[in-house]
């Protein structure tokens, strides 16, 4: 029940500029003790929003639009139509039956203290009126939001709802659709939408699925508890339907901090079995795509909690520049794995290994150098030589021409070898063995 100080904020949630005026008027014969001028124009405000609201709602409900012309016919007959609407609009869905039974409480003060009855109003009966009529009914956008809800729905199947695959836009229309949705249907909505995911073919299946992307990138916090009880907690479990609770967090990966703990360990699990699952050159431009998934878990420095899977995944994707620029973010917790996984492909005794760390580290060679300390650099490179020296083809042609292949990882070790000779020999022996000296490596590789 609203106390004095609370009128101005119940007033600012009203939606209609129009109804709002009527209600500070209410407020107003409140502070002057008029308390029953106070519950009518209260009483007032709220059938006029029903009409307004009504109205709304009128172009995409045909028995709302035939209801509206009945009330305007018997309005303009001066007949009484108060009691008839608010069965018709319970009949009809627009309101709930509780909404009914709080509005017949609300008339039924409003008769007596409109009528000679010898009731006299009381401040707590008009604070009651006042704050009950705009929380349950003048805040709300429409009369039951359900049928926008199902307006949306019935569109899913059109091919032109989204615009485009990128996120950004996805969450530019979902915030566009649902807009004027009130969050008391935020769980009817996420029901029907997860059903159309899990049941429905197409386009329909695919902008049920974008929406609810666009609807966890929003980051709305009425939104977001019940997009994590709804959906996520009831998919991430669900062999069939799991990529979807990935693709949900990694629009929004605070939405992780929201999941009990059971299911925080099954978002772990799901990742690092997605992340096992993998193929070096898979395509990653999905939402669900444990690429994404990890840069946004790393975007919200997760990386300490998720530490053990940022490791596995650095060992199945070191050749993405978007994996070094995870590690060059988390240097202290990531970079001495990431080299050792690194300098281990690169020295290999298995050739395919060796051969594929040729083929895919001048991909990530500028970033590399990047990333690492000219010691570091030269290390890597001594272990290209290892395998060049163990008989691998693939680097043996990157050492016979002196690695003009890796320019930026040639000038950094020659940098370290002209500041720290002794200590590059070290490395040499260490790395390639004690068939090669350092001066014998330069002459004949650099």
């Amino acid at each position: 029940m609203a106390n004095l100080k609370d009128f101005e904020d119940l007033i600012s949630k009203i939606v209609n500029k129009e109804i709002k005026e009527y209600m500070k008027e209410s407020m107003t014969c409140y502070y002057a003790g008029a308390y029953r001028g106070s519950i009518i124009l209260s009483y007032i405000s709220l059938f006029d929003d029903l009409l307004l609201k009504l109205d709304a709602v009128s172009d995409v409900n045909k028995k709302a639009k035939t209801l509206l012309a009945e009330i305007n016919k018997r309005k303009q007959s001066q007949d009484v139509y108060e009691n008839y609407l608010l069965e018709q609009l319970a009949s009809i869905g627009l309101i709930s039956g509780l909404d009914k039974d709080t509005i017949e409480l609300i008339k039924d003060r409003r008769s007596k203290s409109a009528h000679p009855s010898g009731h006299s109003p009381s401040a707590e009966e008009a604070r009651y009126i006042f704050s009950e009529v705009i929380e349950k009914f003048l805040s709300k956008p429409l009369l039951s939001t359900n049928s926008l809800v199902d307006r949306i729905l019935s569109r899913l199947g059109n091919t032109n709802f989204f615009t485009s695959t990128y996120i950004t836009d996805t969450k530019n229309v979902t915030e566009h659709e649902i807009k004027e949705i009130h969050k008391i249907s935020y769980p009817y909505m996420l029901s029907k939408l997860l059903l159309e995911f899990k049941e429905s073919e197409g386009e329909r299946k695919k902008n049920a699925s974008f929406l609810l992307d666009g609807m966890a990138a929003l980051d709305w916090g009425d939104l977001n508890q019940e997009l994590v009880n709804r959906v996520i907690s009831n998919v991430i479990d669900d062999q069939k339907y799991n990529e979807k609770s990935l693709s949900m967090l990694s629009a929004n990966i605070k939405l992780r901090s929201l999941l009990c703990a059971v299911d925080q360990e099954r978002f772990k699990s799901l990742l690092s079995l997605r992340i096992k699952s993998m193929e070096f050159n898979e395509v990653s431009t999905s939402l669900s795509h444990p690429v994404i998934v990890m840069k946004k878990l790393s975007e919200d420095s997760a990386v300490a909690e998720f530490l053990d899977i940022f490791i596995e995944f650095l060992k199945k994707v070191p050749y993405r520049n978007g994996t070094i620029r995870i590690v060059s973010s988390n240097k202290d917790l990531l970079l001495n794995s990431y080299l050792k996984e690194i300098n281990s492909d690169a020295g290999s005794t298995q050739f395919d290994t060796a051969r594929m760390f040729i083929e895919r580290f001048g991909d990530i060679e500028e970033e590399f150098t990047k990333l690492v300390e000219d010691e570091e650099a030269f290390k890597l490179l001594c272990n290209i030589v290892l395998a060049s020296r163990n008989g691998t083809w693939a680097a043996e042609a990157v050492t016979d021409k002196k690695f003009e292949k890796y320019p930026n990882l040639k000038a950094k070790s020659l940098r370290f070898i002209d500041a720290e000779k002794v200590k590059a020999n070290e490395i040499v022996k260490d790395t390639v063995g004690g068939s090669i000296s350092l001066d014998e490596l330069c002459v004949r590789f650099l």
